[in-house]
């Protein structure tokens, strides 16, 4: 398990936020590197849905980062 896994099964709210708002914040700057570093790393909950009910992968549609789509396609086409 992830570090946000882990806040998800002991119910600790904020730190999953704090963990979700950043990187939502990687996605809006981006930040595909770190994203990427991430991911080889084993984290793929990349795809968050923020308060306001926008996914990252549309986030990064609007700010056309077009390499963080493709890499959130890919995380979802291996978890299915």
């Amino acid at each position: 398990l992830n570090l946000r896994e882990y806040c998800v099964q002991l119910n600790k709210v904020k730190p999953k936020l704090a963990i979700d708002n950043y990187v939502f914040r990687l996605v809006a700057n981006g930040e595909y590197e770190k994203l990427k570093k991430w991911v080889d790393d084993g984290y793929f909950n990349i795809n968050i849905t923020n308060q306001f009910r926008k996914t990252s992968r549309d986030l990064a549609t609007e700010r056309n980062h077009w390499d963080i789509v493709k890499l959130i396609d890919n995380i979802e086409e291996k978890q299915r």
